[in-house]
């Protein structure tokens, strides 16, 4: 099972969204993609693009001061 980490952080939507989509055309097998993004609007795009693709979304919530 493949892990494919995308690095998000500071970039605006739709950025994050494009960079998932790029990473999930790339996979060869099943695995995880990992989205690090750092707002609300990206988290709400990224839950949509995994809605509409039928695939399981799971949130993490890490806050760095």
């Amino acid at each position: 099972m493949s892990k494919i980490l995308v690095n998000a952080v500071g970039d605006a939507c739709p950025i994050p969204v494009t960079k998932t989509i790029h990473a999930l055309s790339g996979m060869t097998e099943a695995g995880t993609v990992e989205v690090h993004v750092d707002n609300e609007t990206a988290v709400q795009n990224l839950n949509r693009l995994a809605t509409g693709k039928g695939l399981k979304l799971i949130l993490s919530w890490a806050v760095f001061l």
